[in-house]
């Protein structure tokens, strides 16, 4: 088992705009991950992560949200913290992603959080007291 002490945690602030995807990419890109499989695993999972909060549970409550990643020997924890109504939603109905090709608008639906569960060891979508999150563990 790892060390808790050994590992190394970094967060950014971001808008809940589209601004914020070339900026957690950076800040990815800073991060001291000397893995660059898992670098690769997490900036996809969190790519798309990011993008279905812009897309879908924005606004969010002071229209900022709050990434921390956790490094640690062999893996890695990335958090994404906020407040957002649309987003208690998904999470009080299921949390499973819906897939399927939706007619009306013409594109697959849920097919990218299908792709983050693939990537990730786990994903979990926890709405409590404390915040709204997306806890994803590789």
């Amino acid at each position: 088992m790892t060390d808790p002490s050994t590992a190394l945690q970094v967060w950014i602030r971001l808008p809940d705009t589209p601004e914020a995807i070339p900026r957690f990419e950076a800040w990815l890109d800073a991060a001291p991950c000397s893995d660059p499989r898992l670098r690769d695993r997490v900036r996809l999972a969190g790519l798309e992560i990011l993008d279905n909060l812009i897309r879908h549970s924005s606004p969010l409550e002071g229209r900022t949200l709050r990434v921390s990643l956790r490094l640690r020997a062999g893996g890695a924890r990335l958090v994404f913290s906020f407040r957002s109504e649309k987003f208690r939603s998904f999470a009080r109905g299921g949390k499973n992603p819906r897939t399927g090709y939706n007619i009306e608008e013409g594109r697959w639906r849920g097919l990218g959080l299908v792709m983050v569960a693939f990537l990730t060891l786990h994903v979990r979508y926890v709405s409590d007291r404390r915040s709204d999150r997306v806890e994803a563990v590789f």
